[in-house]
Formats: structure tokens, C-alpha cells, sequence
């Protein structure tokens, strides 16, 4: 049994697709947060811009 645990422990194969499912989900997040139809970001940005281009 303790030998099966070390192993365990030592394999790493499934590591990178849990942080790039993590990464994945956070940039969807902060997409969706800039994007959104009630972003204050959003919104200001695009004031900016209308002013900007008249």
C-alpha cells in the first residue's frame, strides 16, 4: 500500500490538464466579466471610444 501511494504521489501526467482547465476557466471569466452587457469597464470603454471617434 505504501508503495502504491509514493507512486501515486510521484506521477505527475495529469497535472497540466488540471492547470490549463484552471487557467481556461479564469480567462472565461474575466472575458465575460469585461464583455458583459453590464460591465462597468465595458461601458466606459466604449464612451471613450464614441468620444474618441466624433
Amino acid at each position: 500500500m505504501t508503495k502504491f501511494l509514493t507512486k501515486f504521489m510521484k506521477d505527475e501526467r495529469g497535472v497540466s490538464a488540471i492547470e490549463y482547465a484552471i487557467l481556461a476557466g479564469a480567462i472565461g471569466a474575466i472575458v465575460t466579466t469585461v464583455f458583459s452587457d453590464t460591465g462597468s469597464f465595458a461601458t466606459a470603454m466604449s464612451a471613450k471610444l464614441a468620444a474618441a471617434l466624433t
